[in-house]
């Protein structure tokens, strides 16, 4: 398997973690999932599918730009409230993300795939500010967040924790994932 440094952390190609991503992905765009872990997949996903997720519309993104966003922990959405380009732009000589106007500026995904979860803080505060949740945890852990439940999957080969403020900031959970790991938070996310 091959290894590519992100930040702290690994990211191992084809780890449980990556596959997992993967598979939800594929479900909620219609797409074949793997058979593997299609009970996993149907078991996490609620019966709405993605119509009722929040998070960053993956409408005029990029797979460079995809993939680099949800390394750094931005939820994605199909009918997601923000929007490339009206929401985030991209300025490529930047070092750290930083909003402007009422819009968060990011630097090209290769650095972004570079930044610490404190160098990342700038995206985070955005959401925050701006869908009323918020993950605060290393990168490398990929976020799907519905109305009624948070699904947490970690692309990481060390174990991760941290905090997920949803479905609104008041209501903070415990994240304590193990390598390629999940979590699944039902309710008021505070956990199964």
């Amino acid at each position: 398997m091959s290894r590519r440094k992100h930040g702290r952390g690994f990211m191992t190609l084809g780890a449980p973690g990556a596959r997992r991503a993967k598979a939800i992905d594929a479900a909620l765009s219609g797409g074949t999932t793997d058979p593997e872990l299609a009970t996993w997949t149907r078991d996490v996903l609620p019966s709405s599918g993605g119509s009722t997720l929040r998070g960053l519309s993956p409408l005029g993104l990029t797979e460079d730009w995809l993939s680099a966003l949800a390394w750094a922990g931005t939820p994605l959405a199909p009918q997601g409230a923000l929007l490339w380009g009206r929401d985030l732009i991209e300025e490529a000589h930047l070092a750290t993300p930083c909003e402007r106007d009422g819009v968060l500026i990011l630097p090209s995904p290769e650095r972004l795939r570079t930044l610490n979860g404190v160098e990342l803080r700038p995206l985070r505060l955005f959401i925050a500010a701006r869908l009323g949740m918020r993950l605060q945890t290393a990168p490398g852990v990929r976020w799907w967040q519905w109305p009624d439940r948070a699904l947490l999957v970690s692309l990481l080969d060390e174990p991760v924790g941290g905090f997920l403020y949803a479905p609104t900031l008041s209501h903070r959970s415990s994240i304590l994932l193990p390598p390629g790991g999940w979590q699944l938070m039902r309710g008021d996310c505070h956990g199964d």
